[in-house]
């Protein structure tokens, strides 16, 4: 996700969920987390240089490496089992329906 894309998350889910929780969860103002809001540019940017990222709670992460790992096994998978599919249709002279 680029860093336009992470402050759009942020802004989006603020105003998604509203000022009170946020302001509820850091002890202070509704206003406080209003004015924080011309600084999550310059957050995301400290984020980055540190290697980090703004991500959906819901999201799981794993490292680049894996993640390419993980998508050569699966392609590799799914072009067998369509090959497999394909010979298995042949040999029964069917469309497989």
């Amino acid at each position: 996700m680029t860093k336009d894309k992470q402050i759009e998350s942020i802004l989006r889910k603020l105003e998604d969920i509203g000022l009170e929780p946020c302001a509820c969860a850091m002890s202070c103002d509704k206003s406080t987390v209003s004015r924080l809001k011309e600084h999550i540019p310059k957050l995301v940017a400290m984020l980055d240089t540190l290697g980090l990222r703004v991500v959906p709670s819901s999201s799981v992460c794993v490292p680049e490496a894996e993640y390419r790992a993980i998508l050569c096994i699966a392609g590799r998978a799914l072009s067998r089992e369509a090959e497999a599919d394909r010979a298995l249709m042949e040999r029964e002279g069917g469309d497989g329906w």
